[in-house]
């Protein structure tokens, strides 16, 4: 699985999730068109990348699919699964909070390494600082109406500046994510404070532009609706692929 594969995944999983339980009669399909800008970092310049993600949502489920990565969730199960098709393998994660992450990925055994991990994500998450600004401006994306949102992500050594149009044209319940989000998260520390900030959009992205500042940085990624349709999913759409072997995190137990 390409490094930039997973960037680009980690910054969608955001919106996945957002959205990933909120479904209560069909299926929903839809895609965005992801574009990173090109950037250079420490050295190194990558080019400027544009793909395409499809993702099926369900009531607690969701599959996302992009070139050679995918990520299925199992909101029952409170479960991620990261699906690499170039190998044909899989990483189990854990949807809980800094303790159940740090299990998974701990050494087996190694108390002290386990206990290292839970302080380190402790940390981590208490350096997280979440703000979601609504304006006034509004303007027609496609066939939707939209409202324009300010997003402020700092996280440790990155800042993102988000940029979020979103629609009430799409008919989907938001609090109920939020309701199951409390119930996977809560034991992260900080984390309550993060979903009353999301809960300020109330709304579905139609288009959501971040600017990351990293390490001297800046990269630009735009993710746009560009197909949204109900409609039943596929058999063993939610499934894991037949074949797929799992993995481990190295020094870890995935």
């Amino acid at each position: 699985m390409r490094r930039k594969n997973l960037v680009v995944m980690g910054c969608f999983v955001g919106v996945l999730l957002l959205v990933l339980p909120a479904l209560l009669q069909a299926d929903v399909f839809y895609k965005m068109q992801i574009k990173t800008d090109a950037y250079e970092i420490m050295g190194q310049k990558h080019p400027a990348e544009e793909h395409v993600v499809s993702v099926w949502l369900a009531k607690g489920k969701a599959y996302m699919d992009m070139d050679t990565a995918a990520v299925l969730v199992d909101g029952e199960k409170e479960i991620m699964y990261m699906i690499n098709h170039s190998n044909k393998s899989y990483l189990e994660m854990p949807m809980g909070g800094p303790a159940e992450m740090a299990e998974a990925m701990g050494a087996e055994g190694d108390e002290d390494q386990t206990a290292a991990m839970k302080e380190m994500m402790k940390n981590m998450a208490g350096t997280m600082k979440f703000t979601v600004t609504p304006t006034d401006e509004s303007k027609k994306i496609g066939e939707y109406k939209c409202k324009k949102y300010l997003g402020d992500l700092n996280a440790m050594m990155a800042v993102v500046k988000m940029e979020i149009w979103a629609t009430e044209d799409i008919d989907i319940d938001m609090s109920l994510y939020y309701q199951m989000s409390s119930a996977a998260m809560d034991s992260f520390p900080g984390y309550e404070k993060l979903l009353k900030e999301w809960e300020k959009i109330k709304r579905f992205p139609v288009l959501t532009t971040n600017t990351t500042e990293v390490v001297g940085t800046t990269q630009k990624t735009t993710s746009e609706l560009i197909e949204l349709t109900e409609k039943d999913a596929p058999k063993g759409t939610y499934d894991l692929p037949k074949g797929y072997k799992k993995t481990e995190m190295p020094g870890g137990k995935m």
